[in-house]
């Protein structure tokens, strides 16, 4: 039963942050400057620090690796089989162009990790945080060279491979590293 609470406090301290968020934002207490600053110091900031204290408290034995190295993997055919599947449905609903091309990344591709380490955290400990880092790793290998070069060839602008891999070095992908 202590897991329970765990989960529904972990849920509950996200819900009360977002809700003052929106008050603040709402009421023009923060002002979007503010509030787009403070998302960033978030995602590029404090959450490859806390990826990268969470892997440093770990120790490394041969099954951990093995299922580091199993997660990857797993994220890379998850991904890849939403992106086919997505690109699937495109077909069949003939959706063309630049919706088949959104369909299918917004199919594979989600945003939401950095909401999800608390709750993790609070269900899996640190050796969840660990998995899930590895997980999201896997998801913006793709997103960052496959979304990256799809999406910029949407409005006909040619999409530079080399160019996306670039942006696979991020802060994200780097506290992983």
């Amino acid at each position: 039963m202590d897991g329970f609470w765990g989960v529904v406090s972990s849920i509950l301290v996200l819900g009360i942050a977002a809700a003052i968020g929106f008050i603040c934002v709402k009421s023009g207490y923060i002002k979007t400057e503010v509030r787009d600053a403070v998302s960033k110091i978030i995602v590029k900031v404090t959450l490859p620090i806390l990826v990268v204290t969470t892997m440093t408290k770990l120790e490394l034995d041969m099954q951990r690796v093995l299922n580091c190295v199993t997660i990857i993997i797993i994220g890379w055919c998850s991904v890849g089989s939403l992106y086919l599947l997505g690109t699937l449905i495109a077909k069949l609903f003939r959706m063309n162009g630049a919706k088949r091309v959104l369909h299918s990344c917004m199919t594979c591709f989600g945003n939401i990790v950095f909401v999800a380490y608390p709750l993790i955290r609070g269900i899996y400990g640190d050796e969840g945080i660990l998995y899930a880092a590895l997980f999201a790793f896997a998801n913006d290998c793709f997103l960052w060279t496959l979304g990256v070069y799809k999406l910029s060839n949407v409005n006909s602008r040619k999409g530079d491979l080399k160019n996306s891999l670039k942006k696979l070095v991020n802060p994200g992908t780097c506290a992983v590293a």
